[in-house]
């Protein structure tokens, strides 16, 4: 997604995370995010964390 490319490139993030925050814009449950990647819950948790401690 567009939205999301300029802030991935800029913070390094990789294609997981970007789909993380792709799912997280889109009020996705953790879940789901984590069926779609093919990673636990915590997996996904963390890779979340990764991503909010870029955007401060």
């Amino acid at each position: 997604m567009k939205r999301v490319d300029a802030f991935a490139e800029k913070n390094n993030l990789s294609k997981k995370e970007q789909i993380v925050l792709e799912g997280i814009m889109d009020g996705q449950k953790m879940k789901d995010i984590a069926k779609e990647i093919g990673v636990s819950r915590t997996r996904a948790q963390e890779l979340k964390n990764k991503v909010v401690n870029n955007l401060a």
